[in-house]
């Protein structure tokens, strides 16, 4: 390959959980300049991501890595950039399909990096951290008349107002 011609391998760009393609990658500068280099891009939305179906089920996203295997381009090398869970989900691609990529360029990744994906385990956290915010919120009612219960609606409706929500 010369300096004048352009790299035949795709470049599949991976986003982050809870992003899309377009919020993160589309009409990005590096989207931009791999374009301008003549670099195919494949631009696509994690599986329960975009505005394709959406899952609620944490067992759904446990095989994530194994879904994304199948919408990928097959047939063909290709390079990833991944950002947080793209950059993790990448890792495991080619870990486990070594022969479908050529390079790899990894960013965003934290101390999950190296934990299996568990929808249920993240499924928990959140339960924990809501019923913490409940406990926080009717401390705060009480603290304000100690001879007072909160009831479920108006703790409800104090933890939906800090998040910018006033009725309920």
């Amino acid at each position: 390959m010369t300096e004048h011609q352009a790299d035949p391998a795709p470049v599949v760009l991976l986003h982050g959980w809870g992003g899309t393609y377009q919020t993160t990658w589309s009409g990005s500068v590096l989207e931009r300049r791999l374009r301008a280099a003549g670099r195919t891009v494949a631009g696509l939305d994690l599986p329960g991501h975009g505005p394709g179906p959406v899952s609620h089920e944490p067992k759904d996203y446990e095989l994530i890595a194994s879904q994304l295997a199948m919408i990928l381009p097959h047939a063909v090398v290709m390079d990833g950039v991944g950002f947080s869970l793209g950059g993790k989900l990448l890792l495991q691609l080619a870990a486990g399909h070594p022969g479908r990529f050529r390079r790899l360029v990894i960013g965003g990744v934290g101390a999950n990096l190296f934990r299996p994906e568990n929808g249920e385990v993240a499924m928990i956290m959140i339960v924990l951290i809501l019923w913490v915010l409940a406990i926080i919120v009717a401390a705060a009612i009480w603290s304000r008349d100690p001879g007072r219960r909160a009831d479920a609606g108006e703790v409800l409706r104090m933890i939906l107002s800090a998040f910018g929500r006033r009725r309920v």
